[in-house]
């Protein structure tokens, strides 16, 4: 064997032996990260390879250099998944708070003749009048609450506009809407309890802490987040969580909350007439 072949050999075992070291101590947190939601992830039988691309790597391509290549994609990997458990943990947080707001309006309801919190302002809100069984003030602010969130609340209870619109006469109804109307939203009254909201997501900029659907141009137009999370660059784009009359919470797609059938009416025909575009 000669000298030149000695060298070479020697430097093929220490680029084998870093090459496994390397594996070695990325390999657990590859495994970690591998359980990590990640949205919109292509699979390899969606990607296609273009007409002529090689498949092997390309000639000079050294194990010392494959080391570097995994080093920095590991790298890359680690950081986006700690950036998506990140989010992720968010929304199960967000997701769990109001899980626990609707635990909160049905133990309020069982002492209250089966019936919601009245929709009062503050101090007598329903922030405050079910603060005794949902406890901490983090259960009412969602971990991605923003720099610029107005108030420290994230989340909006259905006032049920379209009932009372229905239920009282114009000067009992004007009453309601000023927040001077004693008696509470009765459950029994919700006939579709599986697909009608109690509780959502308002805006950062909304001072608001009863979701208004004859407010104005309606509260589910200028109030509610319909994207607070998996937001992108577009308007149009990810999804907010919500608690249901029956006690389950779901993560709805952007919009649709309020369209085909507005899940925060009622009555058929705000259900099917009030709807987002």
């Amino acid at each position: 064997m000669s000298h030149q072949t000695f060298i070479s050999s020697a430097r093929d075992k220490n680029e084998e032996e870093a090459f496994k070291k390397v594996c070695v101590s990325i390999a657990p947190a590859l495994i970690e990260i591998m359980p990590v939601e990640r949205p919109h992830v292509h699979t390899l039988t969606s990607m296609k390879r273009k007409p002529g691309s090689a498949v092997n790597a390309a000639p000079g391509f050294t194990r010392l250099d494959l080391v570097f290549t995994v080093g920095v994609t590991t790298l890359l990997v680690i950081t986006g998944a700690g950036m998506t458990s990140r989010g992720a943990s968010a929304r199960a947080i967000c997701y769990n708070n109001l899980r626990q707001l609707g635990v909160a309006a049905f133990e309020y309801a069982d002492e209250h003749d089966n019936t919601l919190p009245p929709r009062r302002p503050a101090p007598n809100s329903w922030i405050q009048r079910l603060k005794v069984y949902y406890g901490s003030d983090s259960v009412v602010q969602c971990p991605t609450m923003r720099t610029n969130e107005v108030s420290a609340h994230s989340y909006l209870i259905n006032a049920f506009d379209d009932y009372y619109a229905s239920a009282l006469t114009p000067a009992e109804f004007n009453l309601y809407m000023t927040g001077r109307w004693t008696n509470g939203m009765p459950l029994d009254a919700i006939p579709e309890a599986r697909d009608t909201i109690l509780f959502g997501e308002k805006l950062p900029q909304s001072m608001h802490v009863h979701m208004d659907l004859l407010y104005t141009s309606g509260n589910d137009l200028d109030e509610l987040e319909h994207g607070r999370h998996f937001k992108t660059e577009s308007r149009a784009s990810g999804a907010s969580n919500h608690t249901f009359a029956d006690g389950s919470v779901r993560l709805l797609p952007y919009g649709s909350a309020v369209t085909p059938v507005n899940m925060w009416a009622i009555i058929p025909e705000y259900r099917t007439n009030f709807i987002y575009y």
